[in-house]
Parts: structure tokens; sequence; C-alpha cells
């Protein structure tokens, strides 16, 4: 018996997009009403919750931390793929939910989250210096005030870390 999803989207070319892509899947019935899971993708603005069958469960494609709540599995919108996304409706359709999400480590500044980003795009010291107009000395203070407030080894354990918290 094929699970009935339904896709809640604010977007319409990502709700056409998502819909498109599941319709031709095994297992699968995309439909308007009375389905079994919902696939929901909110934009950075606005909700779109309003539109969830009661009963249905929930896949929730967004990188806010923030946003899953009980029985939700959550997917991260960066790593949202077809096979990411049949996985997540599949154990939706099961009841399984997503454990909480780890939250960001507090006193994070925008500077410091701007520097492990640049980090773990593969920049070295100068060049993260040059895109962000401070001195190589002041991003070489950043980040060991950062390895150090943080417990962490060096600067892959630092962009590991911010990964796994949804900073980057």
């Amino acid at each position: 018996m094929p699970v009935r999803v339904a896709v809640l989207a604010a977007d319409p070319f990502l709700l056409a997009g998502v819909t498109g892509e599941l319709g031709g899947k095994p297992g699968i019935l995309v439909v308007d009403r009375g389905a079994d899971v919902v696939v929901v993708l909110p934009d950075g603005a606005g909700e779109v919750l309003g539109g969830i069958d009661p009963g249905a469960r929930v896949v929730l494609v967004s990188d806010d931390p923030g946003r899953a709540g009980d029985g939700v599995v959550r997917l991260p919108r960066r790593a949202l793929t077809t096979a990411s996304l049949m996985r997540a409706i599949s154990d939706a359709s099961q009841g399984l939910a997503s454990p909480p999400a780890p939250r960001p480590p507090k006193g994070l500044s925008p500077r410091e989250i701007q520097v492990l980003r640049l980090l773990a795009e593969g920049r070295d010291t100068a060049e993260i210096a040059a895109e962000l107009a401070y001195a190589e000395r002041t991003v070489k203070n950043i980040l060991s005030g950062l390895l150090t407030r943080l417990e962490l080894r060096n600067r892959t354990h630092a962009v590991a870390h911010a990964l796994r918290h949804g900073l980057i």
C-alpha cells in the first residue's frame, strides 16, 4: 500500500519540483488531502504549516534547528536529495522522529560565524582576512578565542563543531 504524501511549500517552484519528483516514485502516492505524511518546506520568511492534515506525520525540510517538534522528522535543507527525502518519508510513515537538534553554542558572534564559514570553504588565514577586511592577526585572534572558549582542538574541529550545530 503506498504512502499518501502531500507537499506544502511557500515557493511554487519548489512545490512543483518536489511534487513532480515524488510523483513517479514507487510506494508514494502524492495527494492534496488525506495524507499519511506531509512534507513541509517553509521559506525563510513565512510558515506553511496551516495545511497539515490532522493525524498526518511531518517531514520538515529546514536548516532552522528551532523548528522541529515532537513527532517530526527533520531533514536539513542543505541535505535535501531525492534519496534523503524518500528515507525521511519512510521514517515518518513508520512513526520515527528525528532526535532533537543540537543547540548552537551560545555566545558566537556574527564575525566568528563568518570566519567559521570561510574556514569551512577551505580559505586560509590571509584569504579570510582579505574577504572580511580584517588584519590576519584579527582572524587568528578570533579563531584562538573561539577554540579556547569552546574547548576545541584545532580549525578542523571548529568546522566540524559548527557543522554539527548548524552554524554553517
